[in-house]
This record gives C-alpha cells, structure tokens and sequence, in this order.
C-alpha cells in the first residue's frame, strides 16, 4: 500500500492558539513523526508526503528559511530513528554508485550531490504548470554533473536560488528524466555517465567561477 499525505494547516493552527508561524510547523513535525510511526506499525511500505509546494516560495524569506531549517533539524533528530525502523533502507546510492540522491545538499549540510537541488527545482516547475522541464546527467567539464533544463535552457541551481549559465556549451547532456519520462541521449548513455569522474569540490569550484563571471 502506498500512501499520500498533504500537509495543511500549521499556519491557521498557530495563529488559533496564539502562536508564531515556525510554532505551528514544529507541531505539524511532530504531528508528521507520530503518522510514521502509526504507518511504520502497520506495515505500510511507502509513504509520499507533499512537504513544500511553488505557492510556499511566496511567503516570506524569513518563514521559507525556517521551513528549510526545521527540515535540518527534524532530519539530524530523526535519522538514526527511522533507520532502525527500516524506513528508507532500500535507499544507499552511497553503497550502490557512490552519491546520495536525497533532498538539497544544504540541508543535509554537504552530505548531498548536484542531483538533490535539480530534483528539487524541476519538480517544483513541473507542479508549478511547466512540464517541459528535466534533469539532466551529464558531462561538464570531465566531471560527472546534473542541472536543471527548462525549454532547453540550462539552469545550475541551489535550493534557495536558480540561474542560467553563462557557458551552455561546456554542458554535455547524456540523459535526462523527470517523473514521466527517462531519456537516454544514446543507447548507453546512462552507463556512461556513471563512468565519469566524480568530484564535488570540483564542480562547485567550476560553477562558483561561472557565476562569478556573470556578475562582473
């Protein structure tokens, strides 16, 4: 059985009972963690939840950041828990290849890739209405990389901040995939990409010296 869960109402709940927004986020966290544990004793084997929307980018800075550091928090409290309960053990792309493929690195202070922040941007622009919108894995400059592409055109992206690159053609696509569809560029392609190089250092080295040269 796979169940689906949209979080609603944290706002509402702390304005009824006085409280500050990031109050009633804390409560709905807690709320959140009683359902798994509820879901965990019933054997319930997958668990989706609707946690941040496009609508959420509006509100204010303050409150988005919030929501992002409450999510750090609730992931260093909550991790060794849910791994004794089995959630998530089918998940070691660490093990497997080597990288996570989690949510955005900055929340998981660095333990995260280049995959978790264009995951996170295109599906946030496909829910948004935008559905010509992929991952893409490939090669930027011999390293192993992914980045977000809308209507072809490339995007390198945080989980606070997205641009277009000022250097297109050092992007080399082998695949690219969204939650509809996984596009090999070439019979193999997808073999090939975890073939390249992988270093995080690197790449953000390269990146931070294209964004730096967008700003001159």
């Amino acid at each position: 059985m796979h169940v689906a869960l949209i979080p609603d109402g944290n706002r509402r709940w702390a304005k009824e009972h006085g409280a500050p927004a990031l109050e009633g986020h804390r409560r709905g966290a807690e709320a959140m963690h009683t359902t798994v544990e509820h879901l965990v004793a019933r054997e319930i084997k997958y668990l989706t939840v609707w946690g941040f929307s496009t609508d959420n980018w509006r509100r204010s800075g303050s409150e988005v950041n919030n929501l992002f550091q409450l999510l750090a928090a609730w992931i260093e409290k909550d991790t060794l828990w849910v791994h004794r309960q089995g959630v998530c053990r089918n998940i070691n792309y660490r093990r497997d290849i080597g990288e996570f493929w989690q949510t955005p690195s900055e929340t998981l202070k660095g333990n995260g890739d280049c995959e978790d922040t264009s995951i996170l941007l295109t599906s946030l622009i496909r829910a948004g209405g935008t559905p010509n919108c992929y991952v893409v894995l490939g090669n930027l400059e011999g390293y192993g990389h992914s980045w977000c592409q809308l209507d072809g055109q490339i995007l390198e992206t945080t989980y606070t901040s997205a641009r277009p690159v000022p250097d297109p053609q050092a992007y080399c696509p082998y695949v690219c995939f969204n939650s509809q569809e996984v596009l090999e560029l070439w019979p193999g392609a997808l073999d090939d990409v975890f073939s390249l190089r992988r270093d995080e250092t690197a790449k953000l080295n390269l990146i931070a010296e294209a964004v730096q040269c967008m700003s001159l």
